[in-house]
C-alpha cells in the first residue's frame, strides 16, 4: 500500500471517514484471502471507497456533471448513492488509480449504474466490508460476518441487501432500483429458513 494514497485521503475526508476507510481496507485485506482477490487491489479499493463521502451534495453533483458520469436513476443524485461513482472518478483523476476493477468496485459499492447480482467479487466484498468494518456496531453483523467468511455468498448477498433496504427505508431514502432487483432475484432463488432475516444473534446464525 502506497502511503501517498493514505496521506492524500486524510486531506480529503473527515477523521471519522478516514478511520472507517482504514478499517474497511483492513477488512478487505482479510476478504482477499477468502475470495482469492488481488491483495493490493483489495486494499486500495477499501481505502478509497469513500473518498467522495464528505463532499457537499451540490459539489458532488457538479463533479458528476463535469466528469460526465452517466446516471441511470433519479435517486443516484443523492449523496448516499452518488459518492460511489464520484469517488471512482476522483480515484482516477486525483489518485491516478489505473486499475479499472478498483474504480468499478468503488463506483458500484453504492449500487449505482448497471449494478447486478453478477457484479465482480471485489465489488461484493467491498459492500460487505463497508458494513463489517468495526467502526460502527450494526445489530446482527455477527450473523452476516459468519456467512461472508464461510463463503455462503448468495445467503450473505441476500441478507446484506435486505438489511440495507431496511436501513434506507427507515432513513426515508429511496431504495435504488438495482438493489431491489438484486434482492428479488436472490429471494426467489435462495432457500432460507424461517427467521433468516432476524438480527438477533440466536436466529439461524450458523446456516
Amino acid at each position: 500500500m502506497d502511503n501517498e494514497y493514505i496521506d492524500l485521503l486524510r486531506k480529503r475526508v473527515s477523521s471519522e471517514t478516514f478511520e472507517h476507510c482504514r478499517k474497511v481496507m483492513q477488512e478487505m485485506g482479510k476478504l482477499s484471502e477468502v475470495y482469492q482477490l488481488n491483495y493490493d487491489e483489495a486494499l486500495i479499493t477499501g481505502l478509497l471507497h469513500d473518498v467522495a463521502k464528505d463532499m457537499e451534495p451540490e459539489m458532488m453533483v457538479r463533479v458528476a456533471r463535469k466528469a460526465r458520469i452517466k446516471l441511470y436513476h433519479e435517486c443516484e443524485n443523492l449523496p448516499v448513492y452518488l459518492h460511489g461513482p464520484v469517488g471512482a472518478h476522483i480515484a482516477k483523476a486525483e489518485f491516478q488509480i489505473p486499475r479499472r476493477a478498483v474504480r468499478e468496485a468503488i463506483a458500484k459499492h453504492t449500487f449505482c449504474g448497471k449494478s447486478s447480482l453478477h457484479d465482480a467479487k471485489l465489488t461484493w466484498c467491498l459492500r460487505f466490508a463497508d458494513v463489517l468494518a468495526p467502526t460502527k456496531k450494526w445489530k446482527g453483523m455477527g450473523k452476516l460476518r459468519h456467512m461472508v467468511y464461510a463463503r455462503q455468498l448468495k445467503k450473505a448477498q441476500l441478507l446484506h441487501t435486505k438489511w440495507l433496504m431496511e436501513f434506507l427505508e427507515d432513513s426515508n431514502i429511496p431504495v435504488h432500483p438495482a438493489l431491489i432487483k438484486i434482492y428479488d432475484e436472490l429471494h426467489g432463488n435462495v432457500k432460507i429458513p424461517r427467521g433468516f432475516f432476524s438480527r438477533h444473534l440466536g436466529s439461524n446464525l450458523y446456516i
